[in-house]
């Protein structure tokens, strides 16, 4: 199974945070000043999200761009604790 890009990790991630806050990619789209279309290729890592972009949407979602751009670790790596 090939690596997943930065691209895909970070749109993944983006993904995962709209999905919690229920926001629609024409919700998103329309903030960004983009289309749906573009918005759904930055989704999926096939364009990567601009710098500015990803400061809008660390203020639009309420996270940070570092958690935008977080590795998620499996619960068995070194360094995360199980409860």
């Amino acid at each position: 199974m090939p690596l997943e890009s930065t691209s895909q990790r970070v749109g993944g991630n983006v993904r995962a945070e709209m999905a919690r806050r229920r926001f629609s990619q024409d919700q998103i789209a329309k903030q960004l000043n983009i289309s749906q279309q573009a918005l759904s290729r930055r989704l999926i890592g096939r364009v990567p999200f601009t710098v500015d972009e990803l400061d809008a949407l660390a203020d639009i979602l309420s996270v940070s761009i570092a958690d935008l751009m977080r590795r998620h670790r499996a619960d068995n790596e070194p360094g995360v604790k199980t409860a």
